[in-house]
């Protein structure tokens, strides 16, 4: 009795993680083993009918079970790509958004110091950031200053330790860059530094804070999205820059 309950024991949970054909393959060879055994122990008489009803129930057990897991692991792979899809449509919306956002901005702030500093703290408070600081880039001092800190308690430190070197490489490459670490309650954490260029020289960096399971991710959706806002920005700086200029030569 306990033989049998061991060789149906394995028989399930090879159907349970394997594809079929290796589940099969197991079973044959548990059959295999259990037909030997018998044969082995008992050289006087060996029950046919128990055995061969034993081999099918195993054989019925593999096939049922392995056709089961797979429709669950089926399912569970649409629900975790259907959920991914519902993550990235949010995304994209709240990137729309934010895009939206620095338009309306911009229409209502012309000067490009205002209009810098405001809509990096629309995309801050847009993006789905736990928290983040914004620099401004000096080129005749070649220097970057602080602006603003959101929900401080998650960037303690940042400025003092990596933070600040991260902004200048964002500051010298004019790229994104993404440096990974861990908080004190040991949860994964990811720090986005995206520069905003205009004119091809930088004249800011928004730095964001991501804490969860997203940060675990090598290829951030959410510092994609950062990326894409921040260039947004720096088109409109541009176009305000622009503007100005145009101003000042139809005065002269």
């Amino acid at each position: 009795g306990y033989t049998q309950v061991l060789l149906f024991s394995v028989v399930l949970l090879s159907a349970t993680r394997y594809p079929l054909s290796r589940a099969l393959g197991i079973t044959t060879l548990v059959s295999i083993l259990q037909f030997f055994s018998i044969l082995a122990s008992n050289n006087h008489s060996l029950q046919v009918t128990n055995l061969s009803s034993a081999i099918v129930a195993m054989f019925a057990l593999t096939y049922g079970v392995n056709q089961l897991s797979q429709g669950e692991r089926k399912m569970t792979a649409i629900a975790s790509e259907n959920a991914h899809l519902y993550r990235a449509v949010l995304l994209r919306n709240t990137e729309l958004a934010t895009i939206y956002g620095l338009s309306q901005t911009a229409t209502l702030d012309t000067d490009p110091d205002r209009l810098l500093e405001s809509g990096l703290e629309l995309i801050l408070s847009s993006m789905p950031l736990l928290g983040g600081q914004a620099f401004r880039y000096d080129a005749e001092t070649d220097s970057l200053d602080l602006l603003f800190v959101r929900q401080a308690h998650l960037t303690q430190g940042l400025a003092a330790e990596a933070s600040l070197a991260e902004a200048w490489r964002a500051v010298r490459s004019r790229t994104l860059v993404i440096s990974y670490s861990r908080t004190a309650e040991d949860e994964p954490t990811a720090r986005v530094s995206a520069p905003i260029v205009v004119q091809g020289r930088p004249m800011g960096v928004l730095q964001g804070v991501i804490v969860g399971a997203e940060a675990k991710q090598e290829d951030l959706p959410s510092s994609q999205s950062l990326s894409v806002a921040c260039q947004e920005l720096g088109t409109w700086v541009e176009k305000s820059m622009l503007r100005i200029a145009a101003q000042r030569s139809l005065v002269l």
